[in-house]
């Protein structure tokens, strides 16, 4: 796709430059020669290229269809953390189901539920304990054969270290991990003492499935899964019960990971606004006139350097004058 990419801007370059010639006009006559050799390069090049185009099978749309794919592609992979633009729909589709449940619609919760788990299940395979079990699990595999593969196994540790020490999210990554795959484990496979190195890469394995991220989402799946067995029930106080658990579990780890400040990050790039998912918001124009009710239930304190309006003091005079009058 580089190369595809590479030929599509040197297609645009050559356009561009001839365009460019034709703009300037003819060259003067000390150029001329130059001139004329720069443009059979670029005319050759042309050619190259779109032989090369034809020997893919493209065509110019399908092309800039494709960079335009690859470029979406691109943005999706930037910004947020995947656990990040996981725990959105998470929230969303339980806020859903909180609701279904308390209208007791059978089908409608238990396919909600079933959404809401799988999610739940790619929460869990986003928490750098989980992605570092994965690596060291297959780091394991190469240690262990008969003629172990130090060189998979390395950089299979590579990948886990670089989790393990990556600074988004400090929270979330087990503590003294990165030192022990680092120090320890790519020591040993670098010294060529496979049986070692084993011993360490199980000991990062016991560190990380004790990990607080991966116990609480088995909480959370434990309770998605009692939820949909108290439907099949009928006992929706239960189902209630148990979703509100799920709930109270994923706004911890929701705050754990700043979401509602990612959110904002988000909707600011965006031009927009973005709202925490499974949270209802008031518009803007009830939160200004509840602020404003408010505003008038408090006593009035003066501002330093703000004068208060004459409509705020004409009460207080008119009960003053009636006092007054009453004495």
């Amino acid at each position: 796709m580089r190369r595809l990419l590479g030929i599509f801007c040197g297609v645009a370059l050559v356009c561009l430059l001839g365009c460019q010639v034709s703009q300037t006009g003819a060259p003067g006559p000390r150029a001329a020669g130059q001139e004329q050799v720069r443009v059979e390069q670029e005319a050759r090049e042309l050619r190259e290229m779109k032989q090369a185009i034809e020997r893919y099978g493209l065509t110019m749309t399908s092309l800039a269809e494709e960079i335009k794919r690859q470029s979406e592609r691109s943005r999706a992979e930037t910004g947020p953390p995947e656990i990040v633009k996981d725990l959105w729909p998470t929230q969303r589709v339980l806020a859903t189901a909180m609701q279904a449940a308390q209208l007791q619609k059978t089908d409608e919760t238990l396919h909600l539920l079933s959404r809401l788990d799988a999610l739940v299940q790619a929460l869990y395979s986003d928490l750098p304990a989980s992605q570092i079990i994965t690596r060291c699990e297959r780091a394991l595999v190469h240690l262990q054969l008969p003629e172990p593969n130090l060189e998979e196994a390395s950089g299979e540790l590579t990948i886990a270290y670089d989790v393990a020490h990556d600074p988004k999210l400090p929270k979330l990554r087990p503590a003294g991990v990165d030192a022990l795959i680092q120090t320890n484990a790519k020591a040993q496979i670098n010294a060529g003492r496979p049986t070692t190195a084993i011993e360490v890469v199980e000991t990062v394995l016991v560190k990380c499935a004790d990990h607080w991220s991966l116990q609480m989402l088995e909480r959370v799946r434990a309770g998605i899964l009692a939820a949909e067995a108290a439907v099949a029930r009928e006992k929706w106080p239960v189902v209630e019960a148990e979703l509100m658990e799920v709930h109270r579990e994923l706004t911890d780890l929701a705050e754990e990971v700043h979401l509602q400040g990612y959110a904002a990050a988000t909707a600011e790039a965006e031009g927009g606004r973005m709202i925490e998912a499974g949270e209802e918001q008031p518009e803007a124009g009830a939160e200004a006139e509840a602020e404003a009710e408010e505003e008038m239930a408090a006593p009035e304190t003066p501002v330093e350097g703000e004068e208060a309006p004459p409509e705020a003091a004409a009460p207080e005079a008119e009960a003053e004058a009636a006092e007054a009058g009453t004495r």
